[in-house]
């Protein structure tokens, strides 16, 4: 899977912004225009593994969040930025 550098680029700004996990995978999905019901889960987690190094067994957790829409997720916002956050904003 071929990833845009810009949207990478983005992403790691973004988070040294103080952008929460949610948040950036809302901009990959919009800048990447995979934003309907339940698009985007592998994209988004692609993109999460190699910009910020997230383990896959743990980048798995993005498929089960509410946000995608499609009444398929349980994961809340806040639970993604307790278990991914430690990854995103790391130093």
């Amino acid at each position: 899977m071929n990833l845009e550098p810009n949207i990478q680029e983005a992403l790691r700004a973004q988070a040294r912004g103080g952008s929460t996990v949610a948040d950036l995978i809302r901009m990959v999905r919009r800048r990447a225009e995979v934003d309907g019901p339940g698009e985007g889960r592998m994209l988004v987690s692609a993109y999460l593994t190699r910009t910020f190094a997230i383990p896959l067994d743990r980048v798995a957790e993005i498929s089960g969040w509410v946000g995608f829409g499609d009444t398929d997720g349980q994961t809340t916002d806040d639970e993604l930025e307790v278990l991914l956050g430690p990854y995103v904003h790391r130093a």
